[in-house]
């Protein structure tokens, strides 16, 4: 529900559907984005010590961002989805502890984190809990794809596995008081796997879910993404798979 037209789509529609312009079931490569890093940031990214010195200085002290009713008036300018008004996201901004501003600012913590936080507080609910229309629409976009995958391993004739990678605020509790206290979400309650989750991994024959297998420490700080030695641990899970 991240495009505020999705949630007046036909279930069987879906094939119309677009987002910024391009068909979210059209596959060509003429859509495809790939990110590009300026020369600037490879030069950075190139060694521990110039990382260390451009995120604890310069993006601190220097490349920041003002978190303040023109940065919510900024997201609400967007073609996006808002669960909420306007003026609730900037009593949410405010709410914001100011130390807490401070790494958003100078986006030590992921400041899209926030921006999704500020106008759908309810995001991982309606993610891990979703009601009847949503729940429909995820599973329609999610069977087409995977269909979709799944067809072309069939045409090259390879065995493909498709391993879910679950988003730490859905295993730890950590983690939950992480997106509650710093990217200001509201408290998401419940563990384990998603509706979605279930469905597609009972669906489908080769969707895997790695279940007891990472640990709040596997996971990037502030981040939802894994770190090296979660990597090593999903790799070696699908290893295991084939």
């Amino acid at each position: 529900m991240d495009y505020k037209n999705l949630e007046n789509i036909k279930i069987n529609r879906l094939d119309d559907f677009v987002i910024k312009g391009n068909k979210i079931f059209d596959y060509s490569d003429k859509f495809i984005l790939d990110r590009k890093l300026s020369f600037f940031k490879n030069i950075i990214k190139s060694t521990y010590t110039l990382n260390l010195i451009y995120r604890e200085f310069i993006k601190k002290y220097i490349v920041t961002k003002d978190i303040n009713e023109e940065f919510v008036k900024e997201i609400y300018s967007s073609d996006k989805y808002f669960e909420v008004d306007l003026n609730q996201a900037i009593i949410r901004m405010k709410q914001t502890p100011q130390k807490i501003k401070k790494l958003l600012s100078a986006d030590i913590l992921n400041i899209n984190f926030y921006k999704l936080a500020l106008r759908n507080p309810n995001y991982f609910n309606q993610i891990f809990n979703p009601n009847f229309k949503q729940f429909e629409l995820q599973k329609n976009i999610a069977k087409k794809h995977i269909n979709f995958i799944n067809q072309k391993c069939l045409n090259y004739k390879i065995t493909c596995k498709i391993v879910i990678i679950p988003a730490d605020i859905f295993l730890f509790e950590n983690a939950k008081i992480k997106y509650n206290t710093k990217f200001m979400f509201n408290n998401q309650k419940e563990f384990g796997k998603s509706k979605i989750v279930k469905f597609l991994t009972s669906y489908f024959d080769n969707v895997y879910y790695p279940k007891n297998i990472l640990s709040y420490n596997d996971y990037i700080e502030n981040d939802m993404h894994l770190n090296g030695n979660g990597n090593r641990k999903i790799a070696n899970f699908v290893y295991n798979l084939f």
